[in-house]
């Protein structure tokens, strides 16, 4: 995904984090994104996938691992300030950890 794809797509989730599924404009901003989202998933079946096909089965099985352990690190709700690859990366072991304790109190507060 391009940076300003990745830009476009957090401002656009953090604007319906923050709208709510009731609030004005959250259908809108729901076709937006799914446009964006579209256009990614176009994009990358277009270019990344036939690059994924010529790598051999390890390696494949390799990036699944770290794309796994990628999704148990990542915060689990949009910062928008934090846009691009480096940025990213030097955000999830700060944002993931403390948005996940965020959660659990959450959870624990509304008995979920």
């Amino acid at each position: 995904m391009t940076a300003d794809r990745m830009d476009v797509t957090a401002v656009l989730l953090a604007r319906l984090y923050r709208i709510g599924p009731d609030g004005t404009g959250y259908r809108r901003g729901l076709r937006a994104l799914r446009r964006a989202v579209l256009a990614h998933a176009a994009r990358e079946e277009r270019e990344e996938f036939p690059v994924l096909e010529r790598l051999g089965r390890n390696r494949r099985r390799m990036l699944g691992l770290e794309v796994k352990l990628a999704k148990e690190l990542a915060p689990t709700r949009p910062h928008p300030r934090v846009n691009g690859e480096l940025a990213n990366k030097l955000a999830m072991p700060v944002f993931g950890p403390a948005d996940r304790c965020r959660d659990l109190v959450r959870r624990w507060r509304t008995g979920a």
